[in-house]
């Protein structure tokens, strides 16, 4: 398996990696990913916790006002960050 870290998250995933999960997904009965998501939960809590750690800056820069938005989105590290940077 391709290990996935931050420089080359979007080199081929789009397209190649994505359509070989649409044929997991379909080998194990789901129409597509939001089927299997929404009758996953935890694969769910996976990914938001995977983009919380790898995107949190990001996500924190553009969501200045938002921390509690994001706590509700499961974006604990994200939010952590809006409030540090209140503080300073």
């Amino acid at each position: 398996m391709k290990k996935l870290v931050k420089e080359n998250l979007n080199e081929g995933f789009a397209s190649a990696d994505s359509e070989k999960l649409e044929k997991i997904f379909s080998m194990i009965g789901y129409d597509d990913f939001y089927d299997f998501i929404g009758d996953n939960p935890g694969c769910y809590s996976a990914i938001v916790e995977w983009i919380d750690e790898y995107f949190s800056e990001k996500i924190s820069d553009e969501m200045l006002d938002e921390p509690e938005r994001l706590e509700e989105l499961g974006l604990y590290t994200a939010a952590e960050k809006i409030r540090e940077k209140e503080e300073e």
